[in-house]
């Protein structure tokens, strides 16, 4: 069945604009973006069909790259850019929404301002919060991108981030895709020498936190490596 064949009152988009989009189920959320059907099935049979995929959670679709979307049955090149498109906008909007000035006190804070950011991803990134004397947000900036068990700390690189915002502190955050926070040998020799980059500088590195979708680890809670 075409979704013009459904009665009007029904139709996602009908729903949505008498309704609000809060009243649709993720289901029809996806049908929207998704715009078309083919001849086989409707939009909102393709989207059923991505949250089977997924196992019907939105964190592991977001992980999803182009190549892995389009190996969905009626999601071609367009549907794929336009759902990566979104989860992108979702990533950025989270980036936004915890503004600067906001003040740090621990290692939940950090957490709760990166997770929801970094959530979902299947690749490895890393990223650094820069505080003011007071612990307080000046900006986040993301330093790498790496692959699914690596990612880059270059100490140089930090530094000069951190002194072209005139931070005072900073924090490093990065993830593991695999769901396992625990620091390995080589995140543990990177922060070492991140630190004594920034003791050369005069700045602080308060903590390296790493997060997964659902858990953090803080060396600093945690005494690793004298953060």
């Amino acid at each position: 069945m075409k979704i013009k064949d459904i009665c009007e009152a029904e139709r996602p988009r009908e729903r949505l604009l008498s309704f609000g989009p809060a009243t649709l189920s993720t289901g029809e959320l996806l049908s929207i973006l998704i715009r078309t059907g083919t001849a086989q099935c409707n939009a909102i049979d393709i989207a059923r069909g991505i949250l089977s995929e997924c196992d019907g959670s939105l964190s592991r679709l977001s992980g999803m790259d182009i190549h892995q979307l389009r190996s969905i049955k009626g999601i071609g090149r367009e549907k794929a850019c336009t759902l990566a498109a979104c989860f992108e906008l979702a990533r950025r909007f989270l980036s936004e929404s915890v503004g600067e000035r906001t003040t740090i006190r621990d290692a939940a804070a950090v957490a709760g301002m990166m997770v929801p950011r970094m959530k979902g991803l299947r690749h490895e990134e890393c990223h650094i919060v820069l505080l003011d004397s007071s612990n307080r947000v000046m900006g986040t900036r993301k330093i790498s991108n790496g692959g699914v068990h690596s990612t880059d700390l270059t100490p140089g690189e930090v530094m000069q981030i951190c002194l072209n915002f005139r931070a005072r502190s900073f924090i490093i955050v990065h993830n593991h895709p695999g769901g396992d926070p625990h620091p390995s040998k080589a995140d543990i020799s990177a922060t070492k020498d991140v630190m004594q980059a920034a003791l050369s500088c005069g700045l602080t590195l308060l903590d390296h936190v790493i997060v997964c979708d659902d858990c953090y680890y803080s060396f600093a809670d945690e005494k690793v490596a004298r953060v």
